[in-house]
């Protein structure tokens, strides 16, 4: 089932890419890099030469498809993220509340916890920055989009 969510995903990614006009070659190399852990591993995985890889780096064209498709995986592993935090939350309250191990019931709780604390600071800085988009919309009577 998930090899058919990836290709379904990927054949989508492939088609939305025809709008960048990328060659064959560039395409390969832009799944190769999202693939790879290296550029070096993903110019030997897409057929092509590192100074080739670089310079496909350097073409806008090239760099707008890789940021589209970066932003489409993000939003994919999200997605998927948050249909996990609730079995997640699930199962860090009954090694919590059910464990017999004090070791595993202590992890659980510090768990817990550290998201808790993320969970409330990241709260805060969207706060923060609600306000400061807010004041620099002010500031220059327009909507600001710089985060874009």
């Amino acid at each position: 089932m998930q090899d058919q969510n990836i290709n379904r995903q990927e054949n989508l990614q492939k088609s939305e890419l025809i709008t960048f006009n990328l060659s064959p070659n560039q395409e390969a190399a832009i799944f190769a890099l999202l693939e790879s852990r290296t550029i070096g591993q993903a110019a030997k995985k897409a057929g092509v030469s590192t100074r080739t890889f670089y310079n496909y780096m350097q073409d806008g064209n090239f760099q707008a498809a890789l940021n589209f498709l970066q932003s489409s995986v993000l939003g994919s592993v999200t997605v998927r993220l948050l249909g996990l935090q609730s079995s997640v939350l699930d199962q860090l309250e009954h090694l919590m509340n059910d464990s017999h191990d004090e070791r595993i019931k202590l992890l659980a709780s510090q768990s817990i916890m550290d998201y808790y604390v993320k969970f409330l600071e990241l709260g805060q800085v969207s706060g923060r920055l609600n306000k400061l988009e807010k004041l620099a919309e002010g500031q220059n009577g327009q909507k600001s989009n710089w985060q874009d």
